[in-house]
């Protein structure tokens, strides 16, 4: 890690085009296991419930990608430099981490996994449905919402000419759980936390980017767990997320790691000993 220089709990990382330093912190003692969050909408904290149970025997990571919480508010925010950040800040760890992965943060971890498997030899993917693990290629032969054009063109101007709205919007369609309250603090916690920008670039790299490359040399050491249908993926056969990834291990469990945060707690243990 030549071109990286640490500081006290948060590494200066230099990423695919500009210096950053990002910020990282561990909790607990263990196996390390490395959260990789969906930073287009949410922040470490998010998942406060889950981290201290698995603290309690892992050492859980948590990190602010460049353009949000205590990092460098400065982009570039493309996937590459991204990608990037994280295998700085995994080897900032020491290595050997089970990354649990949301969403865009799967896209990070799925390269440096690929890459470096002595970094992070294992990748949990939690996705809300198992067709959310398709990429658009795959998706625009369905009729699903999150397949349409326009939904993803009126969703990106509504990031940069209203970006709360976008937030609030997006925050309920994929928490239906979440009460106006709930969502309202939510979005107050994310536009705090993260750079309008970088949401907004970030969102036009994750609907660009296709994974699947990355996923298919991850081979046995991807997991896919997944809380059932959901209506922003219906329709869409998670059949064909098997034939995608046929070495990766798929796997439905029910809510989610901020719903069921000891149901979760429990599965990453059992995978990170099976790893």
């Amino acid at each position: 890690m030549d071109d990286h220089v640490l500081g006290p709990r948060a590494p200066v990382l230099r990423g695919a085009a500009a210096v950053a330093e990002i910020h990282w912190e561990a909790q607990g003692s263990g196996p390390p296991v490395l959260i990789v969050h969906q930073v287009l909408w949410s922040y470490p904290q998010v998942y406060a419930d889950l981290i201290e149970d698995l603290s309690r025997d892992h050492r859980v990571v948590t990190y602010d990608p460049r353009g949000c919480g205590a990092s460098t508010r400065e982009g570039p925010y493309d996937t590459e430099t991204d990608a990037a950040d994280l295998l700085a800040v995994a080897e900032a760890v020491g290595g050997g981490a089970t990354a649990m992965t949301v969403g865009y943060g799967f896209n990070l971890a799925a390269r440096v996994g690929a890459k470096r498997p002595d970094l992070i030899p294992t990748v949990a993917s939690v996705q809300p449905a198992a067709a959310a693990m398709l990429p658009r290629s795959e998706l625009r032969e369905s009729d699903v919402m999150a397949a349409s054009d326009s939904v993803m063109e009126l969703l990106l101007g509504m990031l940069k000419g209203d970006p709360r709205t976008a937030l609030r919007s997006i925050l309920a369609a994929t928490n239906p759980d979440l009460g106006a309250d709930e969502v309202r603090d939510r979005v107050d916690r994310v536009s705090e936390y993260m750079d309008s920008q970088a949401a907004r670039e970030r969102a036009e790299a994750w609907i660009a980017d296709d994974p699947s490359e990355h996923a298919r040399a991850l081979g046995d050491r991807l997991w896919i767990v997944h809380s059932g249908p959901e209506h922003l993926f219906e329709g869409t056969l998670a059949a064909r997320v098997a034939e995608l990834y046929p070495e990766a291990h798929i796997e439905q469990l029910e809510g989610g790691p901020i719903s069921e945060p000891g149901r979760y707690a429990e599965r990453i243990r059992r995978l990170v000993k099976a790893a």
